[in-house]
């Protein structure tokens, strides 16, 4: 019998926090065939990304979306129901829970590499709106993500890397 790595229905647009991380982690099981690649999409907006590696014929699987706007983690979630979502920001993100979702599909699936993907916003990094790039703070969360990201091993709390 084929198992698929899908949360129930009633946990796709569950919160994840540390209380109920253990139970949601409970839920995913191994799929048959192991992806190569075990991704989790920063600035995930309504999904394009997500859809790319989800139509890469099933090498990657995407494991959690990160985004601070409402109305764009919504449209993931209508989007992509077995995605685990955090609707933050990334400079503010506790570390815990998502950590503890990459290890267990690490363990899932032990040959696989881990991506971590940032696509950051075009609208407020680039000319997208037309004429000059509109916010200065944007266009810093590619120089935060090296602090954010890289943790310090001695810590359990989930806190930002140094």
């Amino acid at each position: 019998m084929k198992t698929k790595t899908v949360l129930a229905p009633d946990l796709s647009k569950i919160k994840v926090t540390r209380d109920n991380i253990d139970e949601i982690l409970s839920r995913i099981v191994a799929e048959e065939i192991p992806p190569k690649f075990i991704v989790v999409d920063l600035f995930c907006g309504a999904g394009g990304t997500t859809t790319g590696f989800e139509m890469a014929g099933g090498i990657a699987k995407i494991v959690a979306c990160v985004n601070h706007d409402p109305v764009a983690i919504l449209s993931h979630w209508r989007n992509h129901p077995h995605v685990l979502h955090f609707e933050e920001d990334i400079r503010t993100l506790n570390l815990y829970c998502l950590k503890r979702i990459v290890d267990h599909y690490r363990a899932l699936y032990p040959d696989a590499k881990v991506i971590l993907w940032a696509s950051l916003e075009c609208t407020n990094f680039s000319k997208a709106k037309g004429g000059q790039p509109r916010d200065a703070d944007s266009r810093t969360l590619a120089q935060s993500l090296y602090q954010i990201w890289i943790p310090d091993p001695k810590d359990t709390t989930g806190k930002k890397g140094k």
